[in-house]
C-alpha cells in the first residue's frame, strides 16, 4: 500500500494552492487588460484675427447673462480656456455635435466687431443634449468643432478672415464703442 506522509500531503496542497493563485492572477490580469480605460485629453481652442482690421469679440452666456470681451489686432491669437476631457465619454472629433463653447466660458453666442464699422453675430442653441443649431454660415461658426483647423495634437484654430468681414453687417450706429 502506498501511504502519503503528512509532509507530502501538505506539499501537494501547497502546490495546488500556488497553481490556483497563479491561474487567478493570470485571469485577473487578462480581464483588466481587456478593459479600455478612457484617456484624459487636454484640448486647446484658439481664435486668430487674420484680417487687416482690429477686432473686438464680445462673448455672451445667455443662461447666466455673463459677458466678456477680447480684443485682437491683426495676426493676434486668443487662447480659450484649456479643456480637459475623458475620451471615453465624449465624441471629440465630431464636427456637428462637439461644442467648444466651454473654452469660451460656456458662451453660447458672440459678436465680432470689425474696427467699429461692421459686426458679425455667431451663435448656437441646443435642440437636444447632443444636437445643436448653428448660425450661418455653418463652416464659419466658432462654436462648431468642424469649423476649426487642427494645428497639432489637441490644438485647434478658428481664423477670422476677410470672408467674415465681407459677410458682416454694417454697424449703422449699432456697434458699441
Amino acid at each position: 500500500m502506498n501511504y502519503l506522509t503528512i509532509g507530502q500531503i501538505k506539499a501537494k496542497a501547497m502546490k495546488s494552492t500556488i497553481i490556483k493563485l497563479f491561474l487567478s492572477l493570470v485571469c485577473a490580469f487578462y480581464v483588466v487588460s481587456c478593459v479600455t480605460e478612457a484617456l484624459e485629453i487636454d484640448r486647446q481652442y484658439q481664435i486668430a484675427n487674420m484680417t487687416e482690421f482690429d477686432v473686438r469679440i464680445k462673448f455672451y452666456d445667455s443662461f447666466s447673462g455673463n459677458t466678456y470681451k477680447v480684443e485682437l489686432k491683426t495676426n493676434e491669437v486668443y487662447n480659450g480656456d484649456l479643456l480637459n476631457y475623458r475620451s471615453g465619454n465624449v465624441q471629440l472629433d465630431d464636427g456637428d455635435s462637439f461644442f467648444p463653447s466651454s473654452a469660451y466660458k460656456s458662451s453660447d453666442s458672440l459678436t465680432i466687431f470689425f474696427d467699429e464699422s461692421k459686426y458679425a453675430l455667431k451663435y448656437f442653441t441646443l435642440s437636444s443634449p447632443t444636437k445643436a443649431i448653428f448660425s450661418d454660415p455653418l463652416e464659419r461658426n466658432p462654436f462648431r468643432h468642424g469649423s476649426y483647423k487642427k494645428l497639432k495634437n489637441e490644438v485647434f484654430l478658428f481664423e477670422i478672415t476677410k470672408a467674415d468681414y465681407d459677410l458682416a453687417l454694417l454697424c449703422e450706429g449699432l456697434c458699441e464703442p
